[in-house]
Parts: structure tokens; C-alpha cells; sequence
């Protein structure tokens, strides 16, 4: 059975809307996202709809898949 990793500095959410990759995009080239709990960040080209994402809780910005 897993046990849920618990951390303050991150929050798991899901993004329900972004635009899709830009084909050869540089990995530093972000774009607009939106999370299931209405935030809207900046996040990498590679990022799709559905995933899931770690959320820094202090600023708001994304700090990676989760």
C-alpha cells in the first residue's frame, strides 16, 4: 500500500487546460496553464492537459511533474 507523501512546500494539482507542445520548443520556453483549482501559471512546453503537477506553495510557480 503507498502512503501519500506529505510535503508544505509543494501541492499536487492537475492542469485542465493548456495549449498544446510546440514541436523543437527549447525545455526553458514556458507557457500559460491552468490547474484544477483555477490557478494559472507558467510551465514548461511539454506539460499537457491531465498532468499532474507540483505547485511551489510559497510563489505560486510550477516545480516539476508529479
Amino acid at each position: 500500500k503507498l502512503i501519500p507523501q506529505i510535503t508544505t512546500d509543494t501541492i499536487e494539482l492537475t492542469v485542465t487546460e493548456t495549449t498544446p507542445a510546440i514541436k523543437g520548443a527549447p525545455s526553458t520556453q514556458t507557457k500559460d496553464a491552468t490547474t484544477n483549482t483555477g490557478l494559472t501559471l507558467r510551465v514548461p512546453q511539454f506539460i499537457e492537459e491531465g498532468e499532474e503537477i507540483l505547485v511551489s506553495t510559497t510563489d505560486g510557480k510550477y516545480s516539476s511533474r508529479a
